[in-house]
């Protein structure tokens, strides 16, 4: 077995954070890594059939725990309508893009191929305007209207929803209701 070094074993002994707006935010940034890390290699076609997978798979979880805790809470003041509205037609469109690009033809045989990566492009930019938006508007209002125990308790199940210990995720329509 390897020796662990001290910075090891410091991260390993700190607690995991809770406060679901810094859980939100740390999965925001994986993503945003892995939207430029593919923006960086669309030229490798050949690297894309690793990288693709790994952002679907992170956008759909972050889409998950969002359901399962962000857009609950939003639902419950009314403040959020609007916002709530906009970021479930934002998860939507998302949705549709993916489906998308998992359609366009891109395979070994094919290397290039520009449709696919303009779609991965569009895809890339209404990500990015979907979190920006949820970083500017959505987190500061929360962060004023929330205790600080609710936004650890919404932390604690977002964790937990992502293990997938409460199900699937809510579908769209009960999370706007």
């Amino acid at each position: 077995m390897p020796a662990r070094n001290r910075k090891s074993m410091e991260r390993e002994s700190e607690a995991e954070p809770v406060d679901l707006l810094i859980l939100l935010r740390h999965a925001h940034r994986e993503i945003k890594l892995l939207l430029k890390e593919m923006e960086d290699i669309l030229d490798l076609p050949a690297a894309i059939f690793e990288l693709y997978p790994r952002i679907q798979v992170a956008l759909q979880a972050h889409d998950a725990g969002e359901k399962y805790c962000l857009y609950a809470a939003m639902r419950d003041i009314p403040e959020f309508s609007d916002l709530l509205t906009m970021a479930a037609s934002e998860h939507a469109e998302i949705d549709r893009m993916l489906d998308v690009l998992n359609h366009t033809p891109l395979r070994k045989q094919q290397l290039d191929s520009p449709e696919w990566k303009h779609k991965f492009r569009e895809l890339h930019r209404k990500v990015l305007d979907h979190l920006s938006r949820e970083e500017g508007e959505i987190f500061p209002l929360l962060q004023t209207l929330l205790a600080q125990s609710r936004l650890d308790a919404l932390g604690d199940r977002y964790k937990r929803g992502l293990k997938g210990e409460l199900g699937p995720p809510p579908a769209r329509s009960e999370v706007i209701a």
